[in-house]
Formats: C-alpha cells, sequence, structure tokens
C-alpha cells in the first residue's frame, strides 16, 4: 500500500511542477509527501513484522542460547558413565542425559510392533560395547565425536528441553538429519507453550528421528511415533511445521494430558464408538459420528483422536479460521489444552485443507 502512495504521490507532484506559479510550493509538497510515506511505510513493515511473531518462530536457537540452557540445568557434582574400555566423568545431569539418549531398549524403536530379532535384543543388552574410546572424558566432547561438532548441541538441547531423542543411532531405520532441517524442528518445538514439555511417552525415551528411505516414506510423510520421512522434507515448511504439531497433538492429547477419552471432546464432536468383533476373539474400535458439528477438515473425521490432533494444529496456526468455524472446538482447545493462550493473527491462516 506504500508503494501505491508513493507511486500517486509522484505522478501528482510533477503534475503541479508544471505549473510555473506553484513550483515552489510544490517542491514544498512533494518532500512532505516523501517524509510522509516513509514514516507510513517503516510503521506498515514494524506492524507486519509484529504480527508474524504471534503466528510461528521463524528464528533457530543460536549456539550459545542451547549451551546457557544445558549449563542451567546442572546439579553441580560429578558422577561417572563407565564403558569397557573408558570412563566419562562430568556433571551428573550431563551424564545421566548423555546415557539416556544413547541407551534405547529396542522396544522402544517402535511404538506398536514388538516382533524384534534376538540378536537385537543382544545387543542393547550389551549396548555399552559398541561405543568406542574416542580420547574424550567429558559429556560434550565425546557427544561431538559421536553427533559430530554441529548435531551433538542440538541433540543434548532437544533431549532436555522437549524431552525428544533425536539420536541417528538406537533406533531403526534412523538417520543423521542436516543441521538446518534440525534447527527448523527446533523452531517449529518452540511454537507451543513451554508447559507442554517434555512430551510425556509410555517409553523411557520418546523419539524424534529422522528416518531413511523404506517402503512406507512412500506413503507416510510423519507419524506420531514420531519419525519423519524423507517425503516431509519435500513439502513447503508450512506444511511441515503444522504436520509436526499435529503429530505431537496426538501424544499430548493421549499422554500428557490424557484427554483421549475426554467426554467433553467426544460430545463436541458427536463421537461414538463401537466394538466390531474379528475371529478369535479379536476386537476392533470403530470410531461413528453422529454429530451435527463435525471436524472441518475431512482428515479430522475419521476418529476423534485425528479430530483432536487437527484441531489441535489448526487452533496454533489458524485460530481465527476455526474460531469462526467450529467456535465449540475453538473454545475446547483455548480452557482444556492451552490453557487460555491463544493465536489470533491474520497472518496463520493456511489452506481449509492443510492438516
Amino acid at each position: 500500500m506504500s508503494d501505491f502512495i508513493i507511486k500517486n504521490g509522484i505522478e501528482f507532484a510533477l503534475l503541479v511542477l508544471n505549473m510555473s506559479s506553484f513550483k515552489i510550493i510544490s517542491l514544498t509538497l512533494l518532500t512532505s509527501y516523501f517524509l510522509v510515506s516513509k514514516v507510513f511505510a517503516v510503521i506498515s513493515e514494524a506492524k507486519e513484522e509484529q504480527v508474524s511473531t504471534l503466528c510461528y518462530n521463524m528464528l533457530k536457537p543460536q549456539p550459545n542460547e542451547m549451551r546457557d540452557f544445558l549449563e542451567s540445568k546442572k546439579l553441580h557434582r560429578d558422577e561417572t558413565l563407565v564403558f569397557p574400555k573408558f570412563v566419562l566423568t562430568d556433571d551428573a545431569y550431563y551424564i545421566e542425559l548423555l546415557e539416556s539418549i544413547i541407551n534405547v531398549d529396542p522396544y522402544q524403536n517402535f511404538s506398536y510392533d514388538y516382533n524384534f530379532p534376538k540378536e537385537i535384543r543382544q545387543k542393547h543388552k550389551n549396548w555399552k560395547e559398541q561405543f568406542y574410546d574416542y580420547g574424550c572424558r567429558d559429556v560434550f566432547c565425546y557427544s561431538e565425536k559421536l553427533f559430530g561438532k554441529e548435531l551433538a548441541l542440538r541433540i543434548l538441547y532437544m533431549k532436555a528441553k522437549y524431552g525428544f531423542n533425536s539420536s541417528p543411532f538406537n533406533f531403526l531405520g534412523a538417520t543423521s538429519p542436516r543441521v538446518e532441517d534440525f534447527d527448523f524442528i527446533l523452531s517449529v518445538l518452540s511454537d507451543l507453550p513451554d508447559n507442554f514439555y517434555p512430551v510425556i511417552n509410555y517409553r523411557k525415551n520418546f523419539r524424534l528421528t529422522f528416518q531413511k528411505e523404506n517402503e512406507k516414506s512412500k506413503s507416510v510423510w510423519a507419524d506420531n511415533a514420531i519419525r519423519i520421512y524423507p517425503s516431509f522434507l519435500t513439502k513447503p515448511r508450512d506444511r511441515q511445521r503444522r504436520i509436526l504439531i499435529h503429530e505431537i497433538g496426538h501424544n499430548i492429547q493421549r499422554m500428557n494430558l490424557k484427554l483421549d477419552d475426554d467426554q467433553d471432546w467426544l460430545k463436541i464432536g458427536g463421537w461414538k464408538k463401537k466394538e466390531k468383533r474379528y475371529g478369535q476373539g479379536a476386537t476392533k474400535t470403530i470410531w461413528k459420528t453422529t454429530g451435527s458439528d463435525q471436524s472441518p477438515i475431512d482428515f479430522g473425521r475419521l476418529d476423534p483422536y485425528e479430530d483432536f490432533a487437527v484441531t489441535f494444529s489448526q487452533y496454533r496456526y489458524r485460530g481465527d479460521w476455526l474460531k469462526k468455524v467450529s467456535p465449540k472446538r475453538y473454545d475446547y482447545m483455548k480452557k482444556k489444552v492451552f490453557q487460555g493462550v491463544e493465536y489470533l493473527s491474520s497472518t496463520c491462516l493456511f489452506e481449509a485443507t492443510d492438516l
């Protein structure tokens, strides 16, 4: 809009300049017009920047910020982590943090699949034997040897602040991500209030890993495990952001807030469940919605869990739209999930078909 004002101001001033009797006046007007227009443009840009910060955090955490956070967690007493051929000695918090990242039971590789070969289980029983002596005797030095200098700090920080283990060594099919992708994920995690973290999981370690290409990755971008597949990284960053928050929403509903069977939520969508029986006594829960206030997003009409995750993501990034199309869902998220925190801004609007 500021460009439009400036352009039209120039045309007006030139027209006036052609009239010799008004040259002095027109020059004064032209100067004033440019000054006012410039101020208007600066104010407009500042306003846009201020509004955008309400939507999501585009800034990656800086190394000094991550180090300061880890420093604040120190217990100020030393402990050791003993391996067959070497010993690490460091602050007790750092020792516990590193051990929680590298010592992962094989049953934590997947949320629902427990069919692991015996050799994998045996390998993890003797998990310390797979780590080499790199000549380091403290956690930060050893982490840099394991994960690389840039990723090490980020992996430690993510586990300490958000509760996610992103180690590429201890989860089947996991791989090391690019630093820029890792930084983006950290910026997404900061979009949610601190009280949501650490995200609770029924296993000791909750993963957030980048996966290698496989058959599943051809049709799945990410899942609530939380595994990020290569196809996820081909999507626009805005889409990646909403997909990840959607998957985190599943875990916050089920584990942090224990709202997966909340009657208030089921009532909003008119959700009713029915047990379908199969052979040998097996059953499967089938959900149907009978209410008039169904999810405004198609994917959210599968079951109350997808309804919640879709609404969770929409509340965070499309608050204005959700409040308009589904006031009851918006009110539920505001009061029962986000504890009164709102994200109302027109710059957060996206396509209605997005998660």
